[in-house]
């Protein structure tokens, strides 16, 4: 039975404890200690890659977005840009999932390349607004099945707004250059897919869209 256990992270190196509210969702059959690998893997846990997509390549015109969906690639609720997608709908319907690819391992990492656009300009109105999105581990057949959910939520802090981004975020650059966001999956699966449940709102008119540009997975060691 896949079973959802929420923990409260309180990061010992990374940042101080305080006001900062990562919550952090993470499917599985075993209680999940603060400083468990699952949540953030270190270096030493990579094994060889499985599977890398990339929207390196990817243009607002026709004929390119149908390549990548002909490719296997689904997006909706969001604007295609050069080599990204960015999920901008924040009520669930906004989501990237990329092409099935063989997976034989009980057990991967997922690092991927993200940023939030727009946050390293934004006002500090930001603050106090939440960022939530869902990576979910899909065994793919006639239909999804999830087998496995990864939850971020988090409240914009002081702290996020002088570092131009959210906690655990890699910071805004144009060609993803500055870091991944890496999960731990414990499950046989497929596919991955990402969806965006709260955006954080500098204004009525103006948001910050979840831009990704690459998945990879990789065997653990």
């Amino acid at each position: 039975m896949n079973k959802t256990i929420y923990i409260l992270l309180i990061p010992l190196l990374l940042i101080s404890c305080g006001t900062n509210q990562t919550s952090i969702s993470l499917s599985t059959s075993e209680q999940i200690s603060e400083d468990n690998p699952s949540i953030s893997p270190s270096n030493e846990d990579i094994g060889e890659t499985i599977y890398c997509a990339s929207l390196n390549g990817l243009k607002n015109d026709g004929d390119t977005v149908m390549e990548f969906i002909n490719a296997g690639w689904s997006m909706a609720g969001g604007i295609i840009d050069d080599n990204q997608f960015k999920i901008s709908y924040r009520d669930g319907t906004g989501f990237i999932k990329c092409p099935k690819f063989d997976n034989e391992d009980d057990s991967s990492i997922v690092d991927i390349k993200m940023h939030l656009t727009n946050f390293n300009t934004a006002s500090n109105t930001v603050i106090g607004k939440t960022l939530a999105f869902k990576v979910e581990a899909i065994n793919s057949t006639d239909e999804d099945n999830v087998v496995e959910t990864h939850q971020y939520s988090h409240v914009i802090t002081q702290e996020d707004y002088d570092n131009k981004a959210p906690y655990l975020i890699p910071q805004y650059s144009s060609d993803f250059s500055s870091g991944f966001y890496r999960i731990k999956f414990l499950s046989k699966y497929n596919r991955i897919k990402i969806t965006m449940t709260s955006r954080v709102e500098e204004s009525s008119s103006k948001g910050c869209n979840l831009a990704i540009n690459e998945i990879k997975i990789s065997k653990t060691k």
